[in-house]
């Protein structure tokens, strides 16, 4: 009787201290926020790059991209992140928790990675089945993205320089229109990936609307989103 006492009383103790360590232990991974940062994170939106940090002073950041206008974002949760337009050009970016931009975290954002050249984008896209605009072989060279009109109802919009795409976004006004197929078959052809892939993404998109549906494909960085009606595809690396 005593043994067997004994050994309840040694199992219970032993429930303690594994409870005890499990608390431990998750409380010491959790990563605490830090007063003030800020860094270039990935984008999933192919027209824009974006600068992510913490800040737990306040409700807004400010800052300037190299000597352009001063300008504010908002701090939610203790986050915030600052959206640019994408640029060939790399840019220096002060961050500070205050208005006069004194004690400031600078920033470099560098030109998104290449996703692939114009002309072998091109080739596949062109070559593609029922498609009767075509996309250049060459882009203009210009510092950020470029709208090419294929209709009223889509638009590509492309960041080169000429020979080198850096990221791509596709906008289609109307996710039901006969365009929307075609376009995907395309751009999945230009890519060099399987069309199923591309279309399963934005099927998705179509069932979840408002949520930004995410995959890495064949080293391509891929989002659809459908917001009310509209798709969007983002192409990035």
């Amino acid at each position: 009787m005593f043994n067997k006492k004994v050994t309840i009383a040694v199992a219970s103790l032993a429930f303690i201290l594994t409870g005890c360590g499990n608390n431990s232990s998750k409380t010491s991974s959790q990563q605490p926020v830090k007063p003030f940062s800020a860094k270039v994170t990935p984008s999933d939106d192919g027209i824009k790059q974006q600068i992510s940090g913490s800040s737990t002073k306040g409700d807004k950041v400010y800052y300037q991209v190299a000597d352009g206008q001063k300008d504010t974002t908002t701090v939610k949760n203790k986050k915030f992140t600052i959206s640019l337009p994408a640029s060939l050009n790399t840019r220096k970016v002060t961050v500070s928790q205050k208005q006069n931009l004194s004690k400031p975290i600078k920033v470099t954002v560098d030109k998104p990675t290449a996703v692939i050249s114009s002309a072998k984008f091109a080739k596949g896209f062109n070559g593609a089945k029922k498609m009767d605009a075509k996309m250049p072989t060459k882009m203009p060279k210009l510092d950020r993205p470029m709208n090419i009109m294929f209709s009223p109802v889509t638009t590509y919009r492309i960041l080169s320089n000429q020979t080198t795409i850096y990221s791509i976004q596709l906008e289609i006004t109307d996710v039901a229109s006969s365009e929307t197929k075609a376009n995907i078959g395309a751009t999945a052809a230009g890519l060099g990936i399987k069309n199923s892939d591309l279309t399963d993404l934005v099927n998705k998109a179509k069932k979840n609307k408002g949520a930004k549906q995410t995959k890495d494909i064949n080293g391509y960085h891929l989002t659809t989103l459908v917001d009310g009606k509209k798709l969007t595809v983002n192409v990035t690396k």
